[in-house]
């Protein structure tokens, strides 16, 4: 299975906040599956972290992208199809960032893992935990 990780999902697998429950750690750790993170993700870090913004990571962009590739996590670069994709995603979700995830998703034919209800109802495919 190809799996997108979120913002969240992949700071928790970097260990930079809180640790992933026992199944999501196993879905990723699975050697069946090609786990994905996005540009649009270390984007949205650094983005938070510069602004100062209280919900910012304690950890830096450049530290969790160099966390990500060591856990051999594959980065997914955002194309102009993934920005175009965007436009047919309604607005129920007020983060561009998430609403970028789920283009990327839908356009790479993988599977979203998220902790977000709201971005979670907008796939089927979607895995929520």
């Amino acid at each position: 299975m190809r799996l997108l990780v979120d913002t969240h999902v992949l700071l928790w697998a970097v260990g930079a906040t809180r640790s992933l429950e026992s199944a999501t750690r196993r879905l990723l750790e699975d050697g069946r599956n090609q786990v994905f993170f996005s540009s649009i993700s270390i984007f949205e870090i650094a983005a938070k972290r510069a602004a100062g913004r209280r919900s910012a990571p304690s950890l830096g962009a450049g530290v969790v992208l160099d966390l990500a590739l060591r856990l051999d996590m594959q980065e997914l670069q955002v194309s102009s199809a993934h920005a175009l994709a965007v436009e047919a995603i309604a607005l129920m979700h007020p983060d561009p960032f998430d609403r970028m995830l789920l283009a990327q998703a839908q356009v790479e034919d993988m599977r979203l893992v998220t902790h977000d209800e709201t971005l979670a109802s907008y796939d089927s495919r979607t895995i929520l935990f």
